[in-house]
């Protein structure tokens, strides 16, 4: 499986990172700004199966509004949101969202590995 890691805590995406190579995945590209994330899609070779995407993240805008901006552009690849936030406004955005879930912070790995490949089909 190929991905996409947004996370802004380097701690975080680090541990993320190790894990998903553990686990025989490949993550194209690792982000702290939702601003960059068109422009990694568009720059890869090979087309990313899934973006796991924080929402609170680096720059002007969150992970809620770059996914809202990927699907405005009609770049459809499977959004898991990884976050702590459960609010009900955050919940309600993401159920909007075409062809994406959620899993909350603190997570257990084998949860967002399952999430992952039933999103993809595997």
């Amino acid at each position: 499986m190929k991905l996409i890691l947004i996370e802004d805590n380097p701690v975080t995406s680090m541990s993320l990172s190790l894990f998903f190579e553990d686990k025989n995945y490949q993550v194209l590209d690792e982000l702290s700004y939702a601003e960059d994330i068109v422009a990694s899609i568009e720059k890869q070779t090979e087309a990313a199966n899934i973006l796991i995407m924080d929402i609170m993240l680096k720059g002007k805008k969150n992970g809620l509004d770059a996914a809202e901006e990927l699907r405005n552009r009609s770049i459809n690849t499977p959004i898991l949101f990884v976050s702590a936030l459960t609010d009900s406004n955050t919940l309600n955005r993401i159920s909007k969202i075409s062809n994406c879930d959620y899993v909350t912070k603190p997570y257990d790995y084998e949860q967002l590995v399952t999430k992952m490949e039933t999103m993809v089909g595997k």
